[in-house]
């Protein structure tokens, strides 16, 4: 049986309807519902005509909702009917009196009469996108980015990226642009015009074009476009590659963090990380682990194994993070002393931040002045250098590079210890053993102050 969702008959004509939510009828003058004939008495033909004003509507109430109203939404509509009339029209029909008339024709002229006054008033872009919705050549980028937001997997700060880039091209190319107007040449206009505004760096262009890629890779998979063209790849801007001025850290700056206490400040200071950064710092030390592994280390993710503790490592940042790490002696009597706290997490008390709701996000900050007030100031000393520090030392131990990316959760790239091996063999807790910062770096690693 057909659907009769969004549909009402009278004098056996059916039409399609929406309801508008209450609290947004006064927005439309008092409107209940837009509503506008299908011309068929035919409940098939019907469903069929009733989607692109069901799309519409709820877009239109959707924007409202927001607060941004469309002001080409009645303009829409209009263009929306002729659409169906098009489609409805028979090409040749004998009338009454015995001509011939050629409805599609005549539907065709009246469409491009009413496109010729949206130009007089709105412009000629206007009325060319108008005149795409009624022969079916427009589909507005701006009515898909919810739904493929909606279906975004990844981390939220990379969606938020993403929803912005192609705002920022909508913001460029009109609010009312198509995804069949977008070619090659206009995607590379709108690159030209941000290098030529100078406000965003190449790196920021760059992840724009990417983003809009992946948007345009949605579209095709969703049948929006019939071309496996994308008119975002290959515009790389060819950047010199930078150098990261991150590098292993030397002893001297080392045993100045080590020897630090943080000082926090202001009104809303907060004191935990008096605690938690010394602890973060010496894991990072004895693990080469990241910042954001440290923090989100459950106590359920410490195993007791014959041969001492292990971290095990799920979900990270690649396929490699995802590993085993066994504990350096040196601060086993640390994770100890953490796992008496009975919390859920390794590092207990963090509030997540960012909108991935990250645990480190505020450690990452309060680091910062953390190094500060231990005088370890030059550019790249950064918390990632504690990982740059950690690799530097297992190298100089002669443990084989293979060995250390099991440790680090790099991948191992090579068709022998790569494919053919997953490195299930390699003994790690002989590797970790090798870790040696000297005796009054591994002392100070082992006497946190947060023993106290």
């Amino acid at each position: 049986m057909a659907s009769k969702d969004y549909l009402q008959k009278r004098a056996n004509v059916w039409y399609v309807a929406v309801e508008v939510p209450k609290p947004l009828r006064e927005l439309l003058d008092g409107k209940p519902r837009f509503i506008r004939s299908l011309k068929t008495d035919s409940l098939t033909e019907a469903n069929r005509l009733k989607l692109p004003f069901v799309a519409e509507w709820k877009r239109q109430i959707n924007l409202l909702e927001r607060g941004k109203p469309d002001k080409f939404a009645k303009l829409r509509e209009d263009f929306l009917a002729w659409k169906v009339a098009l489609q409805s029209a028979r090409n040749k029909w004998v009338d009454e009196n015995g001509r011939e008339v050629n409805w599609w024709e005549q539907f065709k002229s009246e469409m491009l009469d009413d496109a010729a006054k949206v130009e007089e008033t709105y412009g000629p872009e206007v009325s060319r996108q108008m005149m795409d919705i009624a022969l079916g050549k427009a589909t507005f980028i701006r009515d898909l980015v919810p739904s493929w937001i909606n279906e975004f997997v990844g981390k939220e700060q990379t969606k938020d990226q993403g929803e912005f880039a192609v705002r920022q091209f909508l913001a460029w190319a009109g609010e009312t642009a198509t995804i069949e107007e977008v070619n090659r040449k206009k995607a590379g206009q709108f690159i030209g015009a941000l290098l030529a505004d100078g406000q965003k760096s190449r790196r920021t262009i760059e992840r724009y074009a990417s983003s809009l890629s992946s948007f345009w890779w949605w579209l095709i998979r969703r049948g929006h476009l019939e071309t496996d063209l994308n008119p975002w790849r290959g515009h790389e801007l060819g950047r010199k590659s930078k150098k990261t001025d991150r590098k292993a850290l030397p002893d001297e700056a080392v045993m100045k963090l080590l020897k630090a206490r943080y000082a926090p400040s202001g009104q809303r200071a907060n004191k935990r990380y008096e605690t938690v950064l010394p602890d973060v710092l010496r894991i990072a030390l004895a693990t080469g682990m990241r910042l954001g592994e440290v923090c989100e280390l459950e106590a359920a993710d410490v195993e007791r194994r014959e041969d001492g503790l292990w971290f095990n490592l799920g979900v990270g940042k690649t396929e490699a993070a995802e590993r085993s790490i066994p504990l350096h002696p040196v601060i086993v009597p640390l994770v100890e002393r953490r796992l008496k706290d009975g919390d859920h997490y390794l590092i207990a008390n963090l509030v997540p931040g960012g909108r991935d709701k990250r645990r480190g996000h505020h450690v990452s900050k309060a680091f910062l002045r953390f190094r500060t007030l231990a005088g370890v100031t030059e550019k790249g000393q950064v918390f990632h250098a504690l990982r740059n520090t950690f690799i530097a030392c297992m190298e100089g131990h002669s443990v084989p590079e293979s060995t250390c990316k099991l440790l680090v959760g790099h991948a191992r790239e090579s068709m022998t210890y790569g494919h053919y091996s997953k490195g299930e063999r390699v003994n790690l807790r002989a590797a970790i053993d090798k870790l040696d910062y000297g005796a009054e770096i591994m002392e100070a690693i082992r006497s946190s102050p947060c023993a106290d």
